[in-house]
């Protein structure tokens, strides 16, 4: 969000061609983001982008208009609604039969032609021909996809050559200490497993995913 706000493409581009061209930026604090995704990491994200001054709403299975870390969460019958005011929607919905495909043309038809979309969550939640049509016809003003329909894209996909959009390798969970820390969390729930303790981050088979403890 903030390479997107201070221009950091332009700014490499034009260190390329050792230009120094000042320019007016945007400013990150007062901007406003929903979260579709309300779980742990969407909670996460909630915080840090509070923390820098932006205003976060978010998208769930539950309405509650008391959340501490989202304030307002709407229903999935309100999801359209929620886009309204958005600059930054950002997609962290687990993959179910319900997500598939959610975002679709309605959905960015929905979305402010100012705002970006962001996906983190799951690739398969995103109908990629609509997106592409619509950053072509200019409906919004960029996306952010670290999540994909195919994985590797393949070179062919028009998503490459789609304006104003960010690609990354489905690399948004992946650091140097990564496999350290997944071997960490094992270790610890097998401890809890043999104390009879229960476990963290159990995925509940019937939704898809590990539920929200809100």
């Amino acid at each position: 969000m903030i390479s997107e706000l201070k221009l950091f493409r332009e700014t490499w581009r034009l260190q390329d061609e050792k230009r120094w061209q000042t320019r007016l930026t945007g400013k990150l604090a007062g901007s406003r983001a929903v979260n579709f995704g309300v779980g742990s990491i969407g909670r996460e994200t909630a915080r840090l982008l509070r923390s820098v001054g932006v205003v976060v709403s978010g998208v769930g299975r539950r309405a509650r208009e008391d959340d501490p870390d989202f304030g307002t969460i709407f229903g999935p019958d309100r999801a359209l609604e929620a886009l309204k005011d958005a600059d930054w929607v950002i997609g962290l919905l687990p993959l179910t039969e319900e997500t598939t495909l959610f975002y679709g043309a309605e959905f960015f038809d929905a979305m402010k032609p100012q705002a970006r979309f962001m996906n983190l969550g799951r690739g398969e939640s995103v109908e990629e021909n609509a997106l592409v049509t619509c950053l072509e016809q200019g409906k919004i003003a960029g996306a952010m996809l670290d999540v994909f329909n195919n994985e590797p894209l393949d070179q062919n996909n028009p998503i490459w050559e789609a304006p104003n959009i960010v690609i990354s390798p489905h690399t948004s969970s992946y650091y140097a200490e990564y496999e350290e820390d997944m071997a960490n969390q094992f270790l610890g729930n097998f401890a809890r497993f043999k104390a009879h303790k229960s476990l963290q981050n159990v995925v509940d088979k019937d939704l898809g995913f590990v539920p929200s403890e809100r």
